[in-house]
C-alpha cells in the first residue's frame, strides 16, 4: 500500500515535475495562440463594421481629451490618443486620433466631425 505522505510516493508512481512540463508548454502555447486569434478576429470585426457604416459629417464639440500609455516600466512605451465629441443631439462618442490631431485640437472647439462608425476621419474647426 502506498503512503501518500512518504517521499517514495512520487518515485513509486513515476510522477515527476518533468513528466508534466511538456503538457504545460502545450497548454501555455495554446492559450497564447487563442489570445492572438481572438484579438485578430476582434480587429477584423471592428474593421468590417466601420467599413459598412456610412461616412457621416456631423456638427460636434470637443468635450474632453485623454491619453493611454502602454508598455513596460523603463522599456518601450506607446501612447494612444482619444478625443470625446458631443453631437448636437447631446450624445457623445470617443474616437482614437493620431498625435498631431490630439495636439492641434482643443477642448471646447466646435466644428464638423467626419467619421465612419467608430473610425475618426477628421475635424474641421468652425469659429
Amino acid at each position: 500500500m502506498l503512503n501518500f505522505f512518504s517521499d517514495d510516493w512520487f518515485s513509486d508512481t513515476g510522477f515527476t515535475i518533468f513528466s508534466i512540463l511538456p503538457f504545460m508548454f502545450v497548454i501555455v502555447f495554446a492559450i497564447i495562440i487563442f489570445v492572438i486569434i481572438a484579438s485578430a478576429v476582434t480587429m477584423l470585426r471592428t474593421k468590417a463594421i466601420n467599413d459598412a457604416a456610412p461616412r457621416l459629417k456631423s456638427q460636434a464639440k470637443i468635450i474632453s481629451k485623454r491619453t493611454s500609455v502602454h508598455g513596460m516600466q523603463g522599456g518601450h512605451t506607446t501612447t494612444d490618443y482619444f478625443i470625446t465629441f458631443e453631437f448636437e443631439a447631446g450624445s457623445r462618442q470617443e474616437f482614437q486620433v493620431n498625435d498631431y490631431e490630439y495636439g492641434t485640437l482643443i477642448e471646447g472647439d466646435s466644428g464638423i466631425l467626419e467619421h465612419q462608425g467608430s473610425r475618426y476621419l477628421g475635424f474641421e474647426r468652425r469659429y
